[in-house]
């Protein structure tokens, strides 16, 4: 696992806040997502991959993705705490007011914890339950949108998100 800190070290060098601001900016203005579904993404991932569980009668053992998510909640931290990516709406809230609206987050940008974690529950369940993985899949990916439409990570901290959570998962089913 030591490489993903060496593929973060190299995109991390790459990261440029002025240029993806203006992609934050307009999936916010522009939001193609309900806003129901923007707000239960914000809080928890995880609520709806249950509520689509629970809606097609499917068996998951969620004590055992928790177990298993822990190790990706490391990696998180670790990574957001040692690249400190300040979040988008402090550049937004400089340009317009009307930006301060967006939640105000404790943790730094990159990369996307939501994202990592919906793409982590994705690719375990959809090892478990290969007929539904395009759905988990789709899930995961409209939780990564959510992140830009609620203005709260630039698409790189999505993109790597993602990585992240594809990679992890793919470790421990292995």
């Amino acid at each position: 696992m030591k490489n993903i800190f060496l593929v973060f070290d190299k995109i991390n060098k790459n990261l440029d806040d002025e240029k993806e601001i203006k992609i934050v900016e307009s999936c916010f203005n522009n939001s193609c997502l309900k806003e129901g579904f923007l707000k239960v993404s914000d809080e928890k991932p995880k609520t709806i991959f249950k509520k689509y569980c629970k809606k097609n009668n499917i068996d998951v053992d969620w004590k055992k993705i928790k177990n298993n998510k822990k190790v990706l909640d490391y990696f998180i931290g670790t990574l957001k705490n040692k690249y400190k990516r300040p979040r988008p709406k402090k550049i937004l809230a400089k340009k317009n007011k009307k930006y301060e609206k967006i939640k105000n987050m404790t943790s730094y940008s990159f990369p996307s914890g939501h994202t990592a974690g919906a793409r982590f529950i994705a690719e375990l369940l959809a090892n478990d339950h290969p007929k539904y993985a395009s759905d988990f899949f789709t899930l995961s990916d409209l939780i990564g949108q959510s992140r830009l439409e609620n203005g709260v990570h630039y698409e790189t901290d999505v993109l790597w998100g993602k990585y992240l959570g594809e990679q992890l998962a793919n470790t421990i089913i292995k």
